[in-house]
C-alpha cells in the first residue's frame, strides 16, 4: 500500500506538502483502487497513521530529516518524486510495472 499525500479529498495528482496535506490517499499497488483519509496528525506522527493504515511506501516531492526517520522505524520506504507533478495513475503504474520511481 502507497500513501500519497492530497491537496484535497478528490485530487488525483501528489500534493506538494507533506505532513501539512490534508489528506492521503492510499493506494493499492495490486488492484490500482485507493481509499482517501484524512490527515488528522499533520506533524511526524503521520507516519504512524499510515502505516496503522496499511502503507509500506509513501511518495512525496520532499520529506525532512525527521519524518524520513520516522518512515524507517516504521519499516516505511520514502520514495521522492522531484518537481514533477504525478498522478496517483501514474505512481500506480510505475509501482505495478516496477518502472520509473519504483525501478
Amino acid at each position: 500500500m502507497i500513501a500519497i499525500p492530497l491537496d484535497d479529498k478528490h485530487a488525483t495528482t501528489i500534493s506538494f506538502e507533506y505532513e501539512k496535506a490534508p489528506f492521503f490517499a492510499l493506494l493499492d499497488t495490486m488492484t490500482g483502487h485507493y481509499q482517501v483519509i484524512e490527515n488528522t496528525r499533520k506533524n511526524t506522527m503521520i507516519i504512524d497513521l499510515l502505516h496503522e493504515n496499511g502503507a509500506d511506501t509513501t511518495v512525496c516531492h520532499s520529506i525532512d530529516d525527521a519524518l524520513s526517520v520516522s518512515c524507517m522505524e516504521q519499516g516505511v520506504s520514502v520514495y521522492e518524486v522531484a518537481g514533477a507533478q504525478a498522478t496517483l495513475d501514474e505512481i500506480y503504474e510505475d509501482a505495478h510495472e516496477k518502472r520509473g520511481l519504483f525501478a
